[in-house]
């Protein structure tokens, strides 16, 4: 994969939460962080951008309202509305399916994926379903 530079979002679907950071090698990060404690992460977008810093903290402003803690953000609908419609606002978007292969998932679980952060019902999002369970039926 090429070296992508710029601010990363990885889904905590059972915790419905997000963890928001930076990097100059994304894809690297991610597996580290995958090795280290995130077993039910998943790399759901990246924005490319050589001002990674600046465009973090942006972010970051934008959201602080959603702030757990650190790096992490609850899963509101504001963010994730974000997320559904970041090539709007922003140039070099990476999403989803482009990662099944880094997320070690098939493209029907990707969908899934999807599903997870538009929702199933317009009026209402789907909270209390856990990824795992949408993905594998558990």
């Amino acid at each position: 994969m090429d070296l992508i530079r710029g601010v990363y979002f990885i889904l905590a679907p059972n915790q419905n939460r997000v963890k928001i950071g930076r990097s100059v090698d994304v894809y690297r990060r991610y597996r580290n962080l995958r090795t280290g404690f995130m077993d039910d992460g998943f790399l759901i977008m990246v924005i490319a951008e050589e001002n990674e810093v600046k465009l973090e903290h942006e972010i970051n402003k934008e959201f602080q309202d959603d702030r757990i803690n650190l790096e992490w953000y609850f899963l509101s609908d504001k963010l994730r509305h974000f997320i559904l419609t970041a090539e709007i606002n922003y140039e070099s978007v990476i999403k989803y399916d482009e990662f099944d292969e880094l997320n070690r998932v098939g493209h029907h679980q990707s969908q899934d994926i999807y599903k997870f952060l538009a929702g199933f019902r317009k009026s209402a999002y789907a909270y209390s379903i856990p990824l795992l369970q949408l993905l594998f039926g558990i």
